[in-house]
């Protein structure tokens, strides 16, 4: 196992998704969140969804360790690798949130489902550049 590439794949898929996260979740999703009081937790910090994002990248980088002899290295074949996650993780997962929350509207839940997958797919592609495109199965 190459725990160098691991560590350095699941930092940068981290700090990838946690821009990627404040441009979604805390910019261009904002005025959704806002216009639904009470639903969402106001009180904390964003600590906890760095961590987590961080947690997520590291899960996600050992998970495209560990399946890289079907996918491959390379940007393309990351990206390929995280649109089956995203799509595994946000279908039909976020949909649930419409159906057991009370007030969660279905549209936030589809743009929900749209994020993950996009998240997945970056996430995928920076993995992917991390190992290369040249990596031989043998040295993942």
């Amino acid at each position: 196992m190459n725990v160098k590439k691991l560590i350095i794949a699941a930092l940068a898929v981290g700090v990838v998704l946690n821009v990627y996260d404040f441009v979604v979740h805390g910019v261009l999703l904002r005025g959704a969140y806002e216009s639904l009081p009470g639903l969402f937790k106001q009180e904390g910090s964003a600590t906890g969804f760095v961590i987590g994002d961080f947690v997520f990248a590291l899960v996600f980088a050992w998970f495209y360790h560990r399946v890289f002899t079907s996918f491959g290295g390379g940007v393309l074949n990351g990206a390929k690798m995280g649109f089956y996650v995203g799509v595994l993780l946000g279908f039909p997962a976020q949909l649930f949130s419409h159906m057991m929350f009370v007030g969660f509207p279905y549209g936030l839940a589809w743009e929900w489902v749209a994020a993950t997958i996009v998240a997945g797919v970056l996430a995928g592609a920076v993995a992917g550049a991390v190992y290369g495109p040249n990596a031989k199965a043998a040295t993942v």
